[in-house]
């Protein structure tokens, strides 16, 4: 790994790859069993569950105003459940909470929640089933 930050208070799980420049900011709990590759930031208040896969260059994002309103709200992180795959380059709203073994194709963006075992492509994303191909886990074995 070469220039990873991984802040205090952050527990990484078992079997967890974390790619290069990668900012991982106080975490309570990241991914057992799953893979986060290059060029993230992960925010606080951000909960990544278990066998997660995380593509290159895709934005997570905790604040749904500016800096000067700051002292008005809470951060908003994203919940990514168990088993999901967030393809390179999408970008995941504040607060939005992505499903069971949910797929986000290259380049979406993400607004609103999406429902387990379904799929998300396009700008806006646009929800569909999930393809039977997306289905199983995503067990990384090395």
């Amino acid at each position: 790994m070469h220039h990873v930050m991984i802040r205090e208070k952050t527990a990484i799980g078992n079997h967890a790859l974390i790619g290069n420049n990668t900012f991982i900011d106080r975490q309570e709990k990241i991914v057992y069993f799953g893979k986060i590759k290059s060029n993230y930031y992960i925010p606080t208040h951000v909960s990544v569950g278990n066998q997660v896969f995380l593509k290159p260059n895709v934005t997570l994002a905790n604040g749904r105003y500016t800096l000067k309103m700051r002292n008005r709200y809470v951060p908003d992180g994203q919940i990514l459940e168990d088993e999901v795959t967030l393809r390179a380059g999408v970008i995941d709203c504040p607060g939005v909470r992505i499903g069971w073994v949910a797929f986000v194709a290259a380049g979406a963006v993400v607004t609103n929640d999406l429902p387990p075992g379904t799929s998300v492509m396009g700008v806006p994303g646009r929800f569909g089933p999930l393809p039977k191909k997306f289905g199983g886990c995503n067990m990384v074995l090395s």
